[in-house]
């Protein structure tokens, strides 16, 4: 197994002695330790090799200014911008293979946007004190692994050396792995809720036959804007978005949306971010399924509003009714939508 960078950020100046028994696990383990210090005001407990005047400097800051204003509303956003800054240039190097954080509640808001902003698949691990409630504020829609450290982590004892090691070997098995990657096939983006579940298996087995790969998100909100950031970072290729006919359901949807709010990025506009949207309508038993041919590169099929539509993929007057006439009742502007049975 060849050996492996674990980058460890912590705020040394209190966190220093955990972050050093980090660094000892993960030798232990034959990999090489990283540690970062996004601490502010106190001397390092450990030595970093990142020091937190670097960190301050990659996000546009003097240390020295930073400390004299000891203002968390700056200090805070400018230490974070150093420590992505960083962190994407190793990540784009190839220096590092994962990245392994641990504080409170200041240290876990640094560390994590942070991590939100790392590719999906790179591990990240968050030793947390706020790892037992509603973690949403810090995961996001990001893949981060949040670790409940149970006790507030200050000092070492035999529980706590327990909680690290194992934060550490977790960071170093999931930099070991290696997945052989086969020849990629197009990536389609499936949305679904749990009514149209078996439209979902049936679309999705559909694509997977015409030698598509396909993803699906729940579309409840996160779901929705995880989609959209996968999207942004070139994972995905094409977006197939389920509608159910019955009124029924449009009703009960529009329940489950007034206790889950949807977010900005529920309604993601594909066009926008690159990837074709396709759609999909009919019944919930799966039977009828519609959808637009997937391109081979993406595409942005939405007419423009001087070609009968409204400029946002939604065919308008005469387009449409034609259009719906044409394809048995679902809006078809550019023709391309075809009838598949199971």
């Amino acid at each position: 197994m060849p050996q492996r960078t674990i980058a460890v950020m912590a705020t040394l100046d209190t966190k220093g002695r955990e972050a050093a028994y980090i660094r000892d696990c993960v030798l232990k383990r034959g990999h090489r330790p990283l540690l970062i210090d996004t601490g502010l005001l106190g001397e390092p407990g450990a030595e970093p090799d990142i020091s937190n005047r670097e960190v301050a400097e990659a996000g546009g800051a003097s240390l020295d200014d930073l400390r004299r204003h000891a203002n968390r509303e700056e200090s805070g956003p400018a230490m974070a911008a150093g420590a992505t800054k960083v962190m994407h240039d190793l990540v784009a190097s190839g220096e590092v293979h994962a990245l392994l954080a641990l504080g409170g509640t200041q240290g876990t808001t640094l560390s994590t946007s942070v991590m939100r902003e790392l590719p999906y698949g790179f591990p990240k691990i968050m030793v947390s004190t706020m790892a037992s409630g509603n973690v949403g504020p810090w995961v996001g829609t990001s893949d981060i692994t949040m670790m409940y450290s149970v006790t507030d982590i200050m000092g070492l004892n035999p529980f706590m050396r327990r909680i690290l090691a194992n934060a550490a070997g977790a960071a170093c098995g999931m930099a070991e792995v290696d997945i052989v990657q086969e020849k990629r096939k197009p990536l389609v983006a499936v949305t679904t809720v749990g009514i149209t579940t078996r439209g979902a298996m049936t679309a999705a087995k559909v694509l997977e036959d015409a030698g598509y790969e396909t993803i699906v998100f729940h579309a409840v909100g996160t779901g929705g804007r995880a989609m959209e950031e996968m999207m942004r970072q070139g994972l995905i290729g094409a977006v197939l978005v389920q509608r159910d006919a019955p009124r029924a359901s449009c009703r009960r949807r529009r329940a489950v949306d007034r206790r889950r709010p949807l977010g900005p990025a529920a309604g993601v506009l594909p066009g926008r971010a690159g990837s074709p949207r396709l759609q999909r309508a009919g019944d919930r038993s799966g039977k009828v399924c519609w959808a637009r041919a997937c391109p081979a590169q993406p595409q942005d099929h939405r007419p423009p509003a001087d070609a009968g539509g409204d400029g946002r993929g939604r065919p308008r007057g005469r387009a449409a009714a034609a259009g719906n006439r044409k394809s048995g009742g679902v809006p078809d502007p550019d023709g391309r939508l075809r009838q598949l049975r199971r």
